[in-house]
């Protein structure tokens, strides 16, 4: 009877390890690739077509959409603007700066809400320890593998895209995410 006992005990702890071991950290399954619209629920990531991209967001006035690599820029009022960079038809890059905003105000965020203005602190709390730095401490990259995993600078060859930030005593002042490769892959048809 004292075995079953322990047994019983034993068993929903194992459970409890388990499922916690399972939930894997915010870095394990966050996807840092994508940009977040607060107001309008839209995602953007590296990957998707033009025409996914167009499909969600309007070009701005003045801001043409092409077929070649270019780069769009999508948002009506200062608060949306976004840019994204396309090769070949596909997003290879898509970022935030001071040059799109008229405030340091975005309704566009990456993981955790970081977004132009947020601080050095929400940058570290969400992102941790970065994966290069410059000396001055104001230019931040975090480079990723496939599956969403942060690199550390002796896997620079597993990179498939980066994180930068760029940051001034009063908040971050741009943030883009790139794609590793100069150019990625079309996406074919079947």
């Amino acid at each position: 009877m004292k075995h079953g006992k322990r047994f019983l005990w034993i068993v929903p702890l194992f459970c409890l390890l388990a499922a916690c071991g399972g939930q894997g950290t915010q870095a394990e399954s966050a996807r840092w690739d994508t940009f977040h619209h607060e107001g309008d629920n839209v995602q953007l990531s590296l990957g998707m077509t033009q025409a996914e991209v167009e499909d969600k967001l309007t070009p701005a006035e003045g801001s043409s959409p092409s077929t070649d690599t270019d780069t769009v820029i999508y948002g009506d009022t200062p608060e949306d603007r976004i840019a994204v960079t396309y090769y070949d038809g596909v997003v290879n890059n898509i970022s935030l700066d001071e040059t799109l905003q008229t405030e340091k105000t975005s309704n566009w965020s990456l993981q955790g809400g970081i977004t132009v203005g947020s601080s050095k602190e929400d940058l570290d709390k969400v992102y941790g320890a970065c994966t290069m730095s410059n000396e001055q401490d104001q230019y931040f990259v975090y480079y990723y593998d496939s599956s969403h995993t942060l690199l550390t600078e002796d896997h620079i060859d597993d990179v498939d895209y980066m994180v930068s930030f760029i940051l001034e005593e009063d908040g971050l002042l741009a943030c883009a995410i790139g794609s590793a490769e100069p150019a990625l892959e079309p996406i074919s048809s079947p």
